[in-house]
C-alpha cells in the first residue's frame, strides 16, 4: 500500500479530538483519519450536498497536521472534493464527524 504525507488544516477542536481519541484506542491520529475517511467516504460521496460553508476559523486559529494515508484514499477524497466544490479539509472533516461515533464506541485498547 503505498502511502502519502498530506497536511490538512483545521480547527484546533479537530485535531484535539482526533488525537485524544487515537490515544485513548492506543493508535495513531494517521490510523484513525484513514479508518474514518475509508469506513464513510463512500456514504459520503451519495449523501453530502455541498452548502456554503460557515465561516473559516481565523488563520491564526488554525492548526496544520501531518497525516500518512493511501495514496488512492486520499485521491478519491481530492475528486469528491472537487465535485462538490470543497477543499480536501472539508471532506476529511466531514468524514470524522460522520465516523466519530463509530470511533468513539470502540472499546479502548
Amino acid at each position: 500500500m503505498d502511502k502519502v504525507a498530506i497536511q490538512v488544516s483545521g480547527d484546533p477542536s479537530f485535531f484535539d479530538e482526533v488525537k485524544t481519541e487515537a490515544a485513548r484506542l492506543d493508535r495513531s491520529p494517521s490510523w484513525l483519519l484513514v479508518y474514518c475517511v475509508g469506513t464513510t467516504l463512500p456514504k459520503l460521496a451519495s449523501s453530502i450536498v455541498a452548502t456554503a460553508q460557515g465561516a473559516a476559523p481565523p488563520l491564526e486559529k488554525r492548526r496544520v497536521w501531518t497525516f500518512f494515508v493511501p495514496r488512492d484514499l486520499i485521491e478519491h477524497c481530492g475528486r469528491l472534493a472537487a465535485r462538490l466544490g470543497m477543499s480536501s479539509d472539508d471532506v476529511l472533516a466531514y468524514a470524522w464527524q460522520a465516523g466519530r461515533d463509530g470511533v468513539r464506541a470502540m472499546p479502548s485498547s
